[in-house]
């Protein structure tokens, strides 16, 4: 009993790690000692379970890891340091623990997110009561009313977010969930996570759901022929609908289809990752060699540059996404359970967000990606 305690603790430090990841509202002005008795929970499982960790396997992704956050310029931040402590033991773990921790993960969420929707639907009827403003200090931008179970702000108007800062961010981690349990329909979580990906109005979500979903296909599927001709019928089906009907006056056409047309200065209508700020500071760092390292915290900290890969190597450098790239493809070729095809079309799938939102740190991004390398199924039942 009291070995079982210990990880269902350990459990619920890599779930709140998964949610403060994604910026949920409470985590926003989390207390420091939060960290420290994570850490200590880590590794008082480490010294538990000490016989049936894989240490020795998956030392070079653990050294990897390490060394990706070192190169954030992290190192002599205690905090982002206590941080890497979960998910270093939980990289060592069995496969069957990495299973159960994102079916546990996966259910947990699809409760809550069912819920959550519910009720921010029933706000635009009827007013719920609400514990007032809240502000995430990164962007003044960032304003909710803060109705617990959901967050709603102004500059998202209609889209959800859950309890999450960004639409986007939930739109574009439930791609990776969906992903990771092989887009098994047979479960209530597939569909459900579907339907809020459809709320978020996420027109990266949505991509994202896509190709991982058009990717596990071609996993399974013998013919390539067949599998370019279901993309063709099917999104050749989606643009003609959003194009045509109410003479493009739809939501599917103005959300989602006109944003992926090309404009002349942007390439893609829909492309506002970067400012043009941000463009101007990557052609510094490029012709001035800094490239490598990155700019200094200090003199962006206050800029509002966007988000994805541009901002990525702004911020922290050539050099740091080269080492984030060796732990994400050192780990396919290390956590070889199921086929290596999977696992490259997982890193794909990874590479794509990439792009348009450069979060390769968070613990949201690795749990689902480490445990989907590793999935099981449902055949071990006693996951909750």
């Amino acid at each position: 009993m009291g070995k079982l305690f210990i990880k269902r603790l350990y459990q619920v430090v890599l779930l709140l790690a998964f949610l403060r990841s994604l910026n949920a509202w409470f985590t926003w002005d989390i207390s420091k000692s939060l960290f420290i008795f994570s850490a200590l929970i880590s590794i008082f499982y480490f010294l538990v379970y000490d016989r049936e960790l894989e240490i020795r396997k998956h030392l070079k992704i653990i050294l990897l890891y390490v060394a990706s956050i070192i190169s954030l310029g992290y190192g002599n931040n205690l905090t982002e340091m206590l941080n890497t402590i979960p998910i270093i033991v939980f990289l060592t773990t069995t496969r069957e623990f990495k299973t159960q921790t994102l079916d546990l993960i996966v259910k947990l969420l699809s409760y809550f997110l069912i819920v959550s929707l519910i009720l921010f639907l029933l706000s635009f009827f009827f007013s719920l009561p609400n514990l007032g403003q809240i502000e995430h200090p990164s962007w003044d931008e960032y304003v909710y009313t803060n109705y617990v179970f959901f967050i709603k702000g102004q500059f998202y108007d209609i889209r959800f977010n859950s309890i999450f800062l960004e639409p986007g961010h939930l739109g574009m981690i439930i791609a990776f969930l969906l992903f990771a349990i092989r887009f098994n329909f047979k479960r209530w979580e597939v569909w459900v996570m579907i339907l809020i990906e459809i709320f978020t109005l996420s027109l990266a979500g949505y991509i994202l759901v896509a190709i991982g979903y058009f990717l596990s296909i071609l996993i399974k599927s013998r013919s390539v022929y067949r599998f370019i001709f279901y993309v063709i019928l099917i999104f050749g089906s989606l643009y003609l609908a959003g194009k045509y009907y109410n003479n493009g006056n739809n939501l599917l056409n103005t959300l989602i289809i006109a944003r992926m047309e090309y404009d002349q200065e942007k390439g893609i209508a829909g492309n506002n990752r970067a400012t043009t700020n941000a463009d101007e500071y990557l052609d510094r760092i490029i012709n001035n060699g800094d490239i490598w390292i990155g700019m200094p915290q200090n003199y962006i900290k206050d800029e509002n540059l966007g988000a994805g890969w541009k901002i990525f190597l702004i911020r922290y450098g050539l050099f740091s996404l080269l080492v984030f790239a060796l732990f994400y493809y050192q780990s396919t070729a290390t956590i070889l359970y199921n086929s290596r095809k999977y696992n490259l079309f997982f890193l794909v799938l990874i590479a794509i967000a990439f792009l348009q939102r450069s979060y390769p740190w968070w613990e949201s991004w690795i749990i689902p990606f480490v445990s989907g390398m590793s999935y099981l199924g449902k055949k071990n039942k006693n996951y909750l």
